[in-house]
């Protein structure tokens, strides 16, 4: 047999030996084997959660002040702070006295939005009043409610 040959076949054995050697002690003492997902089922997995919308509503919540019984409407910033683009489906609120207008339906990474909250204060009978306006998008697992605080002073008789 060629020399070189030979030792090659000796260095697989035990190489091929060694191997079989730490596989057994690894199972003797109750290590884990080391089946790991190949680096690009990670790297995909890791890819998708980045690329995702985020939504933030400027100001965080809004504060509005009426002297009398009057129409309302605010404008509301909506920053899409996340990785995606973002698709705003719905405003909804909670009151039959309020809607909204959105200007922008899809925002753009790191663009920003609007979206004209409206409120008809006449029967409001409180002095302070509290709406909530509940934002529907692609974002996952979403549903985003924002605060409106009404106060109202009313006019002596």
């Amino acid at each position: 047999m060629n020399p070189i040959l030979r030792w090659t076949a000796i260095g697989a054995i035990a190489s091929f030996a060694a191997l079989t050697v730490l596989l057994g002690l690894q199972q003797e003492q109750g290590l884990p084997e080391n089946r790991e997902r190949p680096l690009s089922d990670e790297f995909d997995q890791n890819f998708d959660a980045e690329l995702k919308p985020a939504v933030k509503l400027l100001p965080a919540e809004m504060r509005c002040r009426v002297e009398q019984s009057k129409f309302v409407q605010e404008e509301l910033l909506v920053v899409n702070s996340g990785r995606a683009p973002l698709q705003i489906s719905s405003v909804r609120a909670s009151c039959y006295c309020a809607n909204a207008v959105v200007l922008n339906s899809s925002i753009m990474p790191g663009d920003t939005g609007s979206v004209l909250l409206r409120i008809n204060t006449e029967k409001f009978s409180d002095t302070l009043n509290v709406l909530t306006y509940t934002f529907r998008s692609n974002v996952p697992d979403s549903s985003i409610r924002y605060r409106v605080f009404v106060s109202k002073s009313f006019q002596p008789r």
